[in-house]
């Protein structure tokens, strides 16, 4: 009778034990789908990604030039009576109070080309971060590769694994009922 109980005993931790290794592959295959769900969703091709990174990092030169041309024209409208001087030495004439509107109103174009040269600094700057952020999001893809490589090789060891421990325990089951 205790031997009986014995053999039911280890019948039943065996075949936990079968269930538990059946259930961590399972649950490697799931992990492994999902990493492959997210792999396709941010995986892009060589070329693709170095038409993106040209085409933005174009964009930012773009925009840094713009940025500094308009600050330099704020520079210059901020020396109004240097401006007047330098048109005149070049034989534009003007009257007093065409210099008069013109000193007024520089002011104005300083704030105006200030503020566009602080409008596309930062155009250039959110740019050069989201060229960041894809070149971060690129080096993630290889990552995810790398590791859904690891856990197909890790997935195949535990079901060879699985499977020699299932043709162990059914060695083993003949010798324990003889």
């Amino acid at each position: 009778m205790k031997e009986k109980t014995e053999k039911n005993d280890t019948k039943l931790i065996e075949e936990d034990i079968r269930h538990y290794k059946l259930y961590k592959i399972q649950v490697i295959d799931h992990k492994i789908q999902e990493f492959l769900n997210v792999y396709e969703d941010i995986r892009e091709t060589f070329i693709s990604k170095f038409i993106k990174n040209t085409i933005s990092y174009i964009f930012y030169f773009v925009f840094k030039i713009i940025s500094i041309l308009f600050f330099l024209v704020g520079i210059i409208f901020f020396f109004p009576n240097k401006l007047i001087e330098f048109l005149q030495q070049n034989g534009e004439t003007f009257s007093k109070q065409e210099i008069i509107d013109f000193t007024e109103s520089a002011i104005i174009f300083v704030f105006l080309f200030i503020g566009l040269s602080i409008l596309t600094h930062l155009l250039a700057k959110f740019i050069n971060l989201n060229v960041k952020k894809k070149n971060i999001i690129y080096k993630l893809s290889n990552l995810v590769e790398d590791t859904i490589l690891y856990m197909n090789e890790k997935s195949k060891e535990d079901r060879i694994r699985y499977e020699e421990y299932v043709e162990n325990i059914n060695k083993e089951t003949p010798h324990n009922t003889k």
